[in-house]
């Protein structure tokens, strides 16, 4: 059993590496850097939180957050996880 009450995945404007996506599938809450490739798998506020790369404040804060408040993580994972099967498994698209 996996158990993720944050992912947090941050990365500069670049190629996205599959981490945020198996996270996505196994309904972990995530916390994203606001870059393009982030955005290009999830939306804010409806699959993930995202902060500025650059603020340490706002990527503690997003993680606090989701741990505070657990029914807030679910519904973002558990929605993330959604999305990531109807546009990325491999065997139905």
């Amino acid at each position: 059993m996996t158990v993720s009450r944050a992912h947090v995945y941050l990365t500069y404007p670049f190629v996205l590496s599959y981490s945020p996506l198996e996270a996505m599938s196994c309904a972990a809450p995530l916390v994203l850097s606001d870059t393009a490739p982030a955005r290009e798998i999830a939306e804010a506020g409806k699959h993930a939180l995202f902060v500025d790369f650059h603020s340490p404040a706002d990527i503690a804060a997003a993680v606090i957050r989701l741990l505070r408040d657990p029914e807030q993580a679910g519904r973002l994972g558990w929605a993330a996880r959604e999305h990531v099967i109807g546009r990325y498994d491999l065997e139905r698209v």
